[in-house]
């Protein structure tokens, strides 16, 4: 027998489970199914300890220029709004300083430059000199005790709620959909330790061979969304499109300091470096003991922590494209080859640490230790036809299906991205929304 829903979401990370809600809230009388592999809600990238926890606003992350940070604050203050009004929002979003951190006269210029041009569009943002950082984060400001010997300035602010646990958000979105559900007619269902084998297009609609208690179950969904990273890539491949991309699977670890911090600092980007350069975050689901990261860890496999995956790797990539070259191309980069050195053994820390010296001066290799089990893997792309690495959100459409693959700020923006692709999907059915309650949102 085969199971009939309108829309069908393959991935119940924070990206999949923010479209459910959004779908339960503002569209009556449709049927959805949400997907996961995984025996619980958000246990991939979303849980806690496989990202930094980070709500990304763009301003203090000078990887992204001023219009695609006003893109990301927009979507961090319709989440930041939605976490304010949950009963356990000290649990899901946590208030702390944060700030990027400029070390020397130059890097003060560069960042002073990026303060004037940004408040406009982030008018409580705060400029600190020495004194200031002195009494936001001690241990910044200070080496053996004293005033540290090079000039520091920063930007950011002293409190912001600027800590999510993304595991924490997704289930809450679950939560929130089971009363919405009944309230607007809504035919919701869920489905856990559920693998999806196959897919297979056709004049209707999308048919999904899912692996659910050792017994292959068939389902016909009039659209369909892939919010499962980089088996969102490897979907699409399998029904020939986006055949432009190859995937580049790469893990990021972290190390827990015994030096703290109060909140997160970043410091100023690496030219060449296509993620966030080294910062520090106070965990929130770990007492706020401080983690300092991203590493980098190339991975031939689809997931971390998941056993298997190689073959389905490898048929995410094109190996007789331009990617081995642009592959070669990134390899050549010095700064890349030294961030996949702080993963190696005995010497990996002994590297790291000059990167966490920036910020904490008083850092040393017996302070740090290596966080096993955290950071999780994120799913970047390749252009193989343009030889290109691609930066930022990934999504590939179709006249019924959506293809999302997030990049490591997509949680930030999930409930954006999730609206879009409500406005998409309705468009495509011809379903009514509640239009007037989305614009108050």
């Amino acid at each position: 027998m085969v199971k009939k829903v309108d829309i069908a979401i393959v991935g119940a990370g924070v990206g999949g489970t923010a479209l459910y809600y959004a779908l339960s809230k503002y569209v009556q009388n449709i049927s959805l199914l949400l997907i996961d592999k995984r025996s619980e809600i958000a246990n991939g990238n979303s849980r806690a300890s496989n990202n930094s926890q980070t709500l990304h606003a763009g301003e203090i992350e000078t990887n992204y220029g001023y219009e695609h940070a006003l893109k990301l604050r927009a979507g961090s203050l319709a989440l930041r709004q939605y976490c304010m009004g949950l009963p356990n929002r000290e649990q899901v979003i946590s208030s702390m300083p944060k700030m990027v951190l400029a070390v020397g006269d130059k890097e003060i210029d560069q960042l002073e430059q990026r303060y004037q041009k940004f408040r406009e569009g982030f008018p409580r943002l705060q400029w600190f000199e020495w004194k200031d950082i002195r009494e936001i984060e001690p241990q910044v400001a200070h080496k053996n005790g004293n005033r540290r010997p090079d000039n520091i300035a920063a930007m950011g602010y002293s409190e912001s709620y600027s800590a999510v646990d993304y595991g924490l958000l997704a289930k809450s979105f679950v939560q929130q959909s089971q009363e919405l559900c009944a309230k607007n007619s809504v035919k919701g269902d869920i489905w856990l330790d559920a693998k999806l084998i196959d897919v297979q297009k056709n004049s209707e609609g999308y048919t999904l061979s899912i692996m659910k208690n050792d017994v292959t179950e068939k389902v016909h969904c009039k659209f369909l969304v892939m919010a499962s990273g980089a088996y969102s890539l490897h979907t699409a491949h399998k029904l020939g499109l986006a055949t432009e991309y190859s995937l580049l699977s790469a893990g990021g670890n972290f190390y827990f300091s015994s030096l703290a911090l109060r909140g997160k600092v970043y410091t100023i980007q690496e030219d060449g470096l296509p993620f966030a350069a080294v910062h520090g975050d106070a965990d929130i689901t770990q007492g706020r003991r401080t983690r300092f990261g991203p590493t980098l860890l190339p991975i031939p496999k689809m997931e971390r922590y998941v056993k298997g995956g190689y073959r389905d790797y490898w048929d995410s990539i094109q190996l007789k494209s331009k990617f081995p070259l642009t592959l070669l191309a990134l390899l050549k980069n010095p700064i890349i080859r030294r961030y996949a050195c702080y993963d190696m053994p005995l010497i990996g820390k002994q590297l790291f640490v000059k990167q966490v010296q920036k910020i904490i001066p008083d850092a040393r290799p017996k302070h740090l230790v290596f966080a096993k089990g955290f950071g999780g893997s994120r799913p970047l792309l390749i252009n193989h036809d343009e030889g290109k690495l691609i930066f930022g959100e990934t999504k590939i459409k179709t006249p019924l299906a959506v293809f999302n693959i997030a990049p490591a700020t997509g949680a930030s923006t999930c409930l954006s991205v999730a609206m879009n692709d409500l406005q998409y999907i309705t468009q495509a059915l011809d379903l009514s929304y509640d239009d007037e309650a989305i614009q108050l949102a």
